[in-house]
Protein backbone atom coordinates (compact mmCIF):
# COMPACT_ATOMS: atom_id res chain seq x y z
CA UNK A 1 0.00 0.00 0.00
CA UNK A 2 1.30 3.45 -0.89
CA UNK A 3 1.32 5.93 2.00
CA UNK A 4 0.49 9.57 1.24
CA UNK A 5 2.96 12.33 2.08
CA UNK A 6 0.08 14.23 3.63
CA UNK A 7 -2.26 12.78 6.22
CA UNK A 8 -5.84 13.96 6.80
CA UNK A 9 -7.32 14.64 10.21
CA UNK A 10 -9.68 16.59 12.45
CA UNK A 11 -7.58 19.70 12.97
CA UNK A 12 -8.01 22.41 15.61
CA UNK A 13 -6.97 26.00 15.00
CA UNK A 14 -7.16 27.40 18.55
CA UNK A 15 -8.29 26.53 22.09
CA UNK A 16 -11.45 28.58 21.57
CA UNK A 17 -12.41 26.17 18.78
CA UNK A 18 -11.54 22.92 20.57
CA UNK A 19 -14.93 21.42 19.60
CA UNK A 20 -15.00 22.79 16.03
CA UNK A 21 -12.51 20.73 14.02
CA UNK A 22 -11.74 21.29 10.36
CA UNK A 23 -11.01 18.16 8.37
CA UNK A 24 -7.94 18.90 6.28
CA UNK A 25 -4.55 17.62 5.15
CA UNK A 26 -1.19 18.26 6.82
CA UNK A 27 2.37 17.14 6.21
CA UNK A 28 3.17 13.73 7.65
CA UNK A 29 5.98 13.33 10.18
CA UNK A 30 9.29 12.67 8.40
CA UNK A 31 9.86 8.93 8.21
CA UNK A 32 12.83 7.61 10.19
CA UNK A 33 14.37 4.15 10.18
CA UNK A 34 12.66 3.03 13.41
CA UNK A 35 9.23 4.41 12.49
CA UNK A 36 6.03 2.44 12.01
CA UNK A 37 3.31 3.94 9.81
CA UNK A 38 -0.22 2.98 10.84
CA UNK A 39 -3.53 3.26 9.02
CA UNK A 40 -5.93 4.12 11.83
CA UNK A 41 -9.10 2.08 12.42
CA UNK A 42 -10.35 3.59 15.67
CA UNK A 43 -9.29 6.17 18.23
CA UNK A 44 -10.89 6.56 21.64
CA UNK A 45 -11.15 9.80 23.58
CA UNK A 46 -9.14 10.70 26.67
CA UNK A 47 -9.46 13.63 29.07
CA UNK A 48 -6.09 14.83 27.82
CA UNK A 49 -7.65 15.46 24.41
CA UNK A 50 -9.85 18.11 26.01
CA UNK A 51 -7.14 19.48 28.33
CA UNK A 52 -4.78 20.13 25.43
CA UNK A 53 -7.47 21.02 22.90
CA UNK A 54 -8.98 23.65 25.21
CA UNK A 55 -5.60 25.10 26.16
CA UNK A 56 -5.64 23.76 29.71
CA UNK A 57 -2.12 22.38 29.37
CA UNK A 58 -0.63 25.33 27.53
CA UNK A 59 -0.56 26.76 23.99
CA UNK A 60 -0.82 24.89 20.73
CA UNK A 61 2.41 24.03 18.95
CA UNK A 62 0.68 24.36 15.56
CA UNK A 63 -2.51 25.87 14.14
CA UNK A 64 -3.78 22.60 12.66
CA UNK A 65 -3.53 20.42 15.77
CA UNK A 66 -4.88 16.86 15.72
CA UNK A 67 -5.50 15.30 19.14
CA UNK A 68 -6.24 11.66 20.06
CA UNK A 69 -3.86 9.10 21.58
CA UNK A 70 -5.75 5.87 22.16
CA UNK A 71 -5.13 4.57 18.68
CA UNK A 72 -5.58 1.20 17.00
CA UNK A 73 -4.80 0.52 13.37
CA UNK A 74 -2.97 -1.62 10.83
CA UNK A 75 0.72 -1.32 10.01
CA UNK A 76 1.12 -0.23 6.39
CA UNK A 77 4.84 0.59 6.30
CA UNK A 78 7.90 0.02 8.47
CA UNK A 79 11.29 1.70 8.54
CA UNK A 80 14.47 -0.11 7.55
CA UNK A 81 15.49 -0.83 11.17
CA UNK A 82 12.09 -1.89 12.50
CA UNK A 83 12.30 -5.45 13.85
CA UNK A 84 9.17 -5.99 15.92
CA UNK A 85 6.41 -5.25 13.41
CA UNK A 86 5.48 -6.06 9.84
CA UNK A 87 2.94 -4.76 7.35
CA UNK A 88 -0.50 -6.10 8.26
CA UNK A 89 0.01 -6.22 12.03
CA UNK A 90 -2.78 -4.74 14.16
CA UNK A 91 -1.22 -2.40 16.70
CA UNK A 92 -1.98 0.31 19.22
CA UNK A 93 -0.42 3.62 20.22
CA UNK A 94 -0.85 5.54 23.46
CA UNK A 95 0.13 8.95 24.80
CA UNK A 96 3.84 8.73 23.96
CA UNK A 97 5.34 8.63 20.48
CA UNK A 98 9.08 8.90 21.10
CA UNK A 99 11.87 8.94 23.68
CA UNK A 100 15.66 9.03 23.57
CA UNK A 101 16.16 5.29 24.16
CA UNK A 102 19.58 5.95 25.69
CA UNK A 103 19.15 7.49 29.15
CA UNK A 104 19.01 5.53 32.42
CA UNK A 105 15.23 5.88 32.46
CA UNK A 106 14.78 4.47 28.96
CA UNK A 107 17.27 1.67 29.60
CA UNK A 108 15.54 0.65 32.82
CA UNK A 109 11.91 0.42 31.67
CA UNK A 110 10.96 3.95 32.64
CA UNK A 111 10.81 5.39 29.13
CA UNK A 112 7.55 7.19 29.93
CA UNK A 113 9.57 9.46 32.25
CA UNK A 114 12.39 10.17 29.79
CA UNK A 115 13.36 13.85 29.90
CA UNK A 116 13.24 13.85 26.10
CA UNK A 117 9.89 12.06 25.91
CA UNK A 118 7.62 13.14 23.06
CA UNK A 119 3.84 13.19 23.43
CA UNK A 120 1.76 11.67 20.66
CA UNK A 121 0.52 15.14 19.73
CA UNK A 122 1.33 18.83 20.24
CA UNK A 123 5.01 18.42 21.00
CA UNK A 124 8.08 19.12 18.89
CA UNK A 125 9.91 15.84 18.26
CA UNK A 126 13.64 16.53 18.40
CA UNK A 127 14.26 13.07 16.90
CA UNK A 128 12.12 13.86 13.84
CA UNK A 129 13.46 17.23 12.67
CA UNK A 130 11.40 19.17 15.22
CA UNK A 131 8.10 18.02 13.76
CA UNK A 132 5.18 18.99 16.03
CA UNK A 133 3.38 15.70 16.54
CA UNK A 134 -0.15 14.95 15.40
CA UNK A 135 -2.61 12.57 17.05
CA UNK A 136 -5.03 9.83 16.18
CA UNK A 137 -8.19 11.51 14.92
CA UNK A 138 -6.77 11.11 11.44
CA UNK A 139 -6.36 8.53 8.71
CA UNK A 140 -2.71 7.72 9.49
CA UNK A 141 -0.11 8.15 12.19
CA UNK A 142 3.64 7.53 12.30
CA UNK A 143 5.32 6.51 15.57
CA UNK A 144 8.71 5.11 16.55
CA UNK A 145 8.69 1.32 17.07
CA UNK A 146 9.42 1.57 20.82
CA UNK A 147 6.01 3.13 21.44
CA UNK A 148 3.90 0.83 19.28
CA UNK A 149 2.14 -2.16 20.87
CA UNK A 150 0.75 -5.32 19.35
CA UNK A 151 -3.00 -5.86 19.85
CA UNK A 152 -3.64 -9.42 21.13
CA UNK A 153 -5.44 -11.87 18.89
CA UNK A 154 -9.15 -11.88 19.63
CA UNK A 155 -9.25 -8.36 21.08
CA UNK A 156 -11.27 -5.99 18.90
CA UNK A 157 -9.98 -2.55 18.00
CA UNK A 158 -12.87 -0.89 19.87
CA UNK A 159 -12.03 -2.81 23.04
CA UNK A 160 -8.26 -2.39 22.72
CA UNK A 161 -8.01 1.36 22.11
CA UNK A 162 -8.89 2.65 25.63
CA UNK A 163 -6.24 0.41 27.20
CA UNK A 164 -3.41 2.35 25.57
CA UNK A 165 -3.85 5.35 27.84
CA UNK A 166 -6.75 4.87 30.26
CA UNK A 167 -5.86 1.27 31.03
CA UNK A 168 -2.09 1.52 31.35
CA UNK A 169 -2.35 4.72 33.40
CA UNK A 170 -3.80 2.75 36.31
CA UNK A 171 -2.23 -0.65 35.60
CA UNK A 172 1.34 0.60 35.97
CA UNK A 173 1.07 2.07 39.51
CA UNK A 174 -0.96 -0.94 40.66
CA UNK A 175 1.64 -3.52 39.61
CA UNK A 176 4.58 -1.35 40.69
CA UNK A 177 3.28 -0.91 44.23
CA UNK A 178 1.31 -4.03 45.16
CA UNK A 179 2.01 -7.76 45.03
CA UNK A 180 -0.47 -9.65 42.83
CA UNK A 181 -2.67 -12.18 44.61
CA UNK A 182 -1.60 -10.96 48.05
CA UNK A 183 -3.77 -9.92 51.00
CA UNK A 184 -3.45 -6.20 50.35
CA UNK A 185 -6.02 -3.43 50.42
CA UNK A 186 -6.29 -0.89 47.63
CA UNK A 187 -8.53 2.16 47.35
CA UNK A 188 -9.68 3.67 44.06
CA UNK A 189 -10.87 7.29 44.13
CA UNK A 190 -13.24 8.15 41.30
CA UNK A 191 -15.36 5.74 39.27
CA UNK A 192 -14.89 6.99 35.74
CA UNK A 193 -12.71 6.52 32.69
CA UNK A 194 -9.64 5.61 34.77
CA UNK A 195 -11.28 4.28 37.92
CA UNK A 196 -13.45 1.73 36.14
CA UNK A 197 -10.28 0.12 34.74
CA UNK A 198 -8.54 0.23 38.13
CA UNK A 199 -11.42 -1.52 39.90
CA UNK A 200 -11.37 -4.38 37.38
CA UNK A 201 -7.60 -4.85 37.50
CA UNK A 202 -7.44 -4.69 41.30
CA UNK A 203 -10.22 -7.24 41.72
CA UNK A 204 -8.67 -9.73 39.31
CA UNK A 205 -5.31 -9.38 41.10
CA UNK A 206 -7.04 -10.65 44.21
CA UNK A 207 -6.73 -7.58 46.42
CA UNK A 208 -9.35 -6.18 48.77
CA UNK A 209 -10.84 -3.36 46.69
CA UNK A 210 -12.52 -0.24 48.06
CA UNK A 211 -14.17 2.29 45.74
CA UNK A 212 -14.37 5.94 46.84
CA UNK A 213 -16.90 8.37 45.44
CA UNK A 214 -18.56 11.52 46.78
CA UNK A 215 -22.04 9.98 46.67
CA UNK A 216 -23.51 6.48 46.58
CA UNK A 217 -24.90 6.99 43.06
CA UNK A 218 -22.34 4.65 41.48
CA UNK A 219 -22.26 2.03 44.24
CA UNK A 220 -23.91 -0.72 42.18
CA UNK A 221 -21.67 -0.11 39.18
CA UNK A 222 -18.59 -0.11 41.40
CA UNK A 223 -19.60 -3.55 42.69
CA UNK A 224 -20.10 -4.80 39.12
CA UNK A 225 -16.61 -3.57 38.27
CA UNK A 226 -15.04 -5.41 41.18
CA UNK A 227 -15.23 -3.27 44.32
CA UNK A 228 -15.74 -5.27 47.52
CA UNK A 229 -16.57 -2.16 49.55
CA UNK A 230 -17.85 1.30 48.75
CA UNK A 231 -17.26 4.58 50.58
CA UNK A 232 -19.41 7.62 49.82
CA UNK A 233 -17.15 10.30 51.31
CA UNK A 234 -19.86 12.97 51.16
CA UNK A 235 -22.42 10.82 52.97
CA UNK A 236 -20.43 8.97 55.64
CA UNK A 237 -18.94 11.38 58.17
CA UNK A 238 -17.01 8.59 59.93
CA UNK A 239 -15.33 6.99 56.92
CA UNK A 240 -11.83 8.21 57.86
CA UNK A 241 -11.92 6.71 61.36
CA UNK A 242 -13.35 3.47 60.00
CA UNK A 243 -10.45 3.04 57.56
CA UNK A 244 -7.63 4.73 59.48
CA UNK A 245 -4.12 3.46 58.54
CA UNK A 246 -5.49 0.49 56.63
CA UNK A 247 -4.68 0.94 52.90
CA UNK A 248 -1.59 -0.47 51.22
CA UNK A 249 -2.21 1.83 48.25
CA UNK A 250 -4.71 4.44 47.11
CA UNK A 251 -4.95 5.50 43.46
CA UNK A 252 -6.59 8.87 42.83
CA UNK A 253 -8.35 8.58 39.47
CA UNK A 254 -10.46 11.74 39.88
CA UNK A 255 -10.04 14.47 37.29
CA UNK A 256 -9.63 17.21 39.89
CA UNK A 257 -7.26 16.97 42.83
CA UNK A 258 -8.35 20.22 44.46
CA UNK A 259 -11.92 18.95 44.88
CA UNK A 260 -10.65 16.21 47.21
CA UNK A 261 -9.50 16.58 50.81
CA UNK A 262 -6.19 14.78 50.43
CA UNK A 263 -5.48 15.10 54.14
CA UNK A 264 -8.27 12.60 54.79
CA UNK A 265 -6.79 10.10 52.37
CA UNK A 266 -3.36 10.48 53.94
CA UNK A 267 -4.98 9.41 57.21
CA UNK A 268 -6.23 6.12 55.78
CA UNK A 269 -2.99 5.02 54.05
CA UNK A 270 -0.67 2.84 56.10
CA UNK A 271 2.73 4.24 57.12
CA UNK A 272 5.24 3.38 54.41
CA UNK A 273 2.50 3.21 51.78
CA UNK A 274 1.40 5.56 49.02
CA UNK A 275 -1.31 7.83 47.70
CA UNK A 276 -0.73 8.14 43.95
CA UNK A 277 -2.47 10.55 41.59
CA UNK A 278 -3.09 9.55 37.98
CA UNK A 279 -6.02 11.76 36.90
CA UNK A 280 -4.33 14.85 35.46
CA UNK A 281 -6.12 18.21 35.85
CA UNK A 282 -5.43 21.46 34.00
CA UNK A 283 -1.95 22.94 34.38
CA UNK A 284 -3.00 25.73 36.78
CA UNK A 285 -4.46 23.41 39.42
CA UNK A 286 -2.48 22.87 42.63
CA UNK A 287 -3.00 20.57 45.60
CA UNK A 288 -2.84 21.40 49.29
CA UNK A 289 -1.97 19.09 52.15
CA UNK A 290 -1.03 19.79 55.73
CA UNK A 291 2.77 19.71 55.79
CA UNK A 292 2.99 18.71 59.44
CA UNK A 293 0.47 15.89 58.99
CA UNK A 294 2.32 14.52 55.97
CA UNK A 295 5.74 14.94 57.55
CA UNK A 296 4.78 13.03 60.67
CA UNK A 297 2.84 10.30 58.89
CA UNK A 298 5.56 8.15 57.34
CA UNK A 299 3.42 8.07 54.20
CA UNK A 300 4.08 9.08 50.63
CA UNK A 301 2.31 11.06 47.90
CA UNK A 302 3.20 11.02 44.25
CA UNK A 303 2.09 10.74 40.66
CA UNK A 304 2.27 8.28 37.80
CA UNK A 305 1.82 8.49 34.03
CA UNK A 306 1.07 5.75 31.51
CA UNK A 307 3.56 2.82 31.67
CA UNK A 308 6.44 1.11 29.97
CA UNK A 309 6.28 -1.27 27.02
CA UNK A 310 6.62 -4.41 29.18
CA UNK A 311 3.73 -3.24 31.37
CA UNK A 312 1.52 -2.60 28.34
CA UNK A 313 2.07 -6.18 27.13
CA UNK A 314 1.48 -7.54 30.64
CA UNK A 315 -1.72 -5.49 30.91
CA UNK A 316 -3.12 -6.65 27.57
CA UNK A 317 -2.34 -10.31 28.31
CA UNK A 318 -3.89 -9.97 31.78
CA UNK A 319 -7.00 -8.31 30.32
CA UNK A 320 -7.50 -11.10 27.77
CA UNK A 321 -6.98 -13.81 30.38
CA UNK A 322 -9.42 -12.20 32.84
CA UNK A 323 -11.97 -10.83 30.35
CA UNK A 324 -11.36 -7.22 31.42
CA UNK A 325 -12.92 -4.71 29.03
CA UNK A 326 -13.59 -0.99 29.07
CA UNK A 327 -17.15 0.23 29.36
CA UNK A 328 -17.56 2.28 26.21
CA UNK A 329 -19.85 4.46 24.16
CA UNK A 330 -19.10 4.00 20.47
CA UNK A 331 -19.73 6.51 17.66
CA UNK A 332 -18.83 6.56 13.99
CA UNK A 333 -16.34 9.33 13.36
CA UNK A 334 -17.61 12.51 11.71
CA UNK A 335 -17.65 16.20 12.64
CA UNK A 336 -20.83 15.97 14.73
CA UNK A 337 -19.77 12.86 16.62
CA UNK A 338 -16.29 14.29 17.21
CA UNK A 339 -17.88 17.27 18.96
CA UNK A 340 -20.28 15.02 20.84
CA UNK A 341 -17.50 12.74 22.06
CA UNK A 342 -15.14 15.51 23.16
CA UNK A 343 -17.98 17.38 24.86
CA UNK A 344 -18.90 14.28 26.85
CA UNK A 345 -15.31 13.98 28.03
CA UNK A 346 -15.11 17.68 28.91
CA UNK A 347 -18.17 17.31 31.16
CA UNK A 348 -17.10 13.96 32.66
CA UNK A 349 -20.30 12.61 31.14
CA UNK A 350 -18.88 9.53 29.41
CA UNK A 351 -19.80 6.02 30.52
CA UNK A 352 -16.86 5.46 30.81
CA UNK A 353 -14.75 5.78 27.66
CA UNK A 354 -15.84 7.06 24.24
CA UNK A 355 -14.55 5.35 21.10
CA UNK A 356 -14.73 6.78 17.59
CA UNK A 357 -14.81 4.15 14.84
CA UNK A 358 -15.32 3.64 11.07
CA UNK A 359 -12.27 5.68 10.09
CA UNK A 360 -11.94 3.88 6.75
CA UNK A 361 -15.48 4.71 5.74
CA UNK A 362 -15.14 8.38 6.67
CA UNK A 363 -11.73 9.09 5.16
CA UNK A 364 -12.32 7.00 2.02
CA UNK A 365 -15.20 9.32 1.15
CA UNK A 366 -12.75 12.24 1.13
CA UNK A 367 -10.26 10.54 -1.17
Amino acid sequence: MSVPSKFTGFTLSSPENWDKPKVQQYEAKPEKSHDVTIKIQVCSVCGTDHHIGSGGWGPYGRDDLVVGHEIVGTVVKVGAEVKEFAVGDVVGVGAQSNSCGECDLCLNDNEQYCEKSVLTYNQADMFSDGYVTQGGFANYTRVTEKHVFRVPDGMSAEVAAPFFCGGITVFSPLVRNLTPYSKQKVGIIGIGGLGHFALQFANKFGWEVVAFSRSSKKQQEAAELGAHHFVATGEDSDWVSKHSNSFDLIINCATSFSAIDLNQFIDVVKPGCKLIGVGLPDFHENITVNALKLGMSGKFMGGSIIGNKKEVKQMLDFAVKNDIKPWTEVFSINEDNYKKALTKISKSDAHYRVVLTDFDEFFNKLA
